[in-house]
């Protein structure tokens, strides 16, 4: 028996509905590995922890081009600020990548 079209959903209004709940994943994801490689005993894993952070970050911005800036940071030349602001969430981030890494 098929579904009434009516309840059908496209791949695409999946994603749009979850659209805030995967950034929120990403965010936290960035956010933990931040907070570890602070916390990090040794440098190899300091390392590690920021490499996450920054695929997090990028895959953020990757995924959510529209709602992403990036920003030299004025204070540190060498970096970015990546922000992501979703007003309809209340989700916001700000968190600091090489700027390397974001081809700045």
């Amino acid at each position: 028996m098929k579904r009434a079209e009516a309840k059908t959903q496209t791949f695409n209004q999946i994603l749009k509905r979850l659209e805030t709940q995967n950034a929120q994943l990403l965010i936290e994801r960035a956010r933990t590995a931040n907070r570890l490689a602070k916390s990090a005993p040794d440098s190899r894993a300091r390392r590690r922890a920021h490499r996450v952070k920054v695929d997090a970050l990028l895959n953020l911005r990757c995924r959510f081009p529209a709602r992403t800036n990036v920003r030299i940071d004025p204070r540190i030349p060498s970096f970015v600020i990546v922000q992501y602001a979703s007003s309809q969430a209340g989700v916001r981030c700000d968190l600091h990548a090489p700027a390397r890494d974001f081809g700045c």
